[in-house]
């Protein structure tokens, strides 16, 4: 569990160096970042095997200390420049991140941790007297501990994006809101907050609140984070300002804490991390991107952007469920297999007595078995023979005193809407 706290910590070092260095502003549009880091990511995602990531990683880490160094002095004349080389130096620190965390034994909760207290640090670093020639080179050489922690073994597979691309037209959709809340709401809410910074309080709370929302119903997760952010921008419509502005920035942040708590709790609990993050922050960093030129594109026009946001969110639910539409034509087993309540919620109610039997491999197995995938489906996520998952399911029948497939339900920890 120790190695837990050292991943989260490690994550909340990259969370604050994002925060207080390439997306602050202060060095210049993020759009210069994120943008080559969108595409970075996205490209390793698609070409890159284990042993060049391995290479890419320390390259990238190496280059963000030596941007971070001589940004200070160099800031004037190179800043957009910079924010692009960081940005694709950026992309496999990033996956990196990804690796670490999938190989918690606490996903959820170390993935929350490194979130919210990346924000708290930059918080604090807000409110403190430190200059940016100290600041951003001690942030940049935080990245190296990415790089001394073990992480989760990696090889290519498929198997990661079988689930994930059925929640990226919404990841998408619903980033592009954050890109307008970055883009528009920000600014104005930064000419009222009389202590502005105060604020990222709210992605901590939608962060740690998600914990026990994800553990209870991954759809209940998605529910909240949409809700929250569709009265952010309504409020932002309705109400008068400043009182708009600083509750359709609280909901908005809870919000953003929210979902992004559920995709890096979806993306590490997949095989195949640097598809699986690569392709998932790729997209989310595209989406912010599209944002963002959207607020551009209408300027200050509150109003019009209120009503893109609220348009922004509905779309993005839509593209959530049509999904399952066409999942309709086949077995039920498979249906369930990539629903958003089928992935996680079954397997995380395995009785603990049930889990202290199994190793962990059989545990793996199971809870892919409860999500009623086929033994060919869960060979392919864990890249093994379909004749091996048929060995660990003997084991584990062998192990539970079960006989039958079906009789796996009986392993579960009943919920009170659970029939008897």
């Amino acid at each position: 569990m120790s190695q837990d706290w050292l991943r989260a910590g490690v994550l909340s070092g990259f969370v604050c160096w994002l925060t207080v260095f390439p997306l602050s502003g202060q060095a210049g549009d993020m759009l210069w970042f994120l943008v080559p880091h969108a595409v970075g990511l996205l490209l390793l995602a698609a070409t890159l095997d284990h042993r060049g990531f391995h290479m890419a990683r320390r390259i990238g880490a190496v280059g963000c200390v030596i941007v971070g160094i001589v940004f200070v002095p160099m800031a004037d004349s190179a800043a957009s420049a910079m924010l692009v080389l960081l940005g694709l130096l950026s992309a496999p620190v990033s996956i990196q991140m990804g690796v670490l965390l999938r190989a918690a034994r606490s996903r959820t909760l170390t993935a929350a941790v490194g979130l919210a207290g990346g924000n708290i640090l930059a918080v604090l670093i807000a409110f403190s007297t430190l200059g940016s020639e100290l600041v951003y080179p001690l942030l940049s050489l935080s990245l190296f501990l990415a790089l001394t922690l073990p992480g989760a073994g990696l090889r290519r597979t498929a198997g990661a994006i079988t689930i994930l691309r059925v929640f990226l037209p919404f990841i998408f959709g619903f980033q592009m809101v954050s890109g307008l809340m970055y883009g528009s709401l920000m600014p104005a809410y930064a000419i009222q907050a009389t202590w502005p910074g105060l604020e990222l309080f709210a992605y901590v709370a939608g962060t740690m609140g998600a914990v026990w929302l994800f553990r209870q119903s991954q759809g209940l997760t998605l529910l909240i984070g949409v809700v929250s952010a569709l009265s952010g921008f309504a409020l932002w419509l309705i109400l008068a300002e400043p009182l708009s502005i600083y509750l359709a920035m609280m909901l908005m942040l809870v919000a953003a804490g929210v979902i992004d708590l559920f995709l890096l709790a979806l993306i590490v609990s997949l095989p195949g991390q640097i598809r699986a993050y690569g392709y998932g922050f790729g997209v989310l960093c595209a989406g912010i991107v599209a944002g963002r030129l959207l607020g551009l594109l209408l300027g200050d026009n509150a109003g019009m952007i209120g009503f893109s946001g609220l348009i922004l969110l509905n779309i993005a639910v839509i593209c959530l469920f049509l999904p399952w539409s066409s999942l309709s034509t086949r077995s039920p087993s498979r249906r369930q297999a990539y629903s958003p309540e089928g992935m996680v919620e079954r397997s995380d109610r395995l009785d603990p007595e049930v889990s202290a039997r199994l190793s962990g491999r059989e545990q793996r197995v199971l809870e892919l078995a409860l999500n009623d995938m086929t033994y060919r489906q869960i060979g392919e996520a864990m890249e093994i023979s379909e004749s091996s998952v048929k060995t660990y399911m003997q084991r584990i029948f062998r192990k539970t005193g079960l006989v039958r497939r079906h009789q796996l339900d009986q392993l579960l920890v009943p919920q009170p809407s659970d029939p008897d």
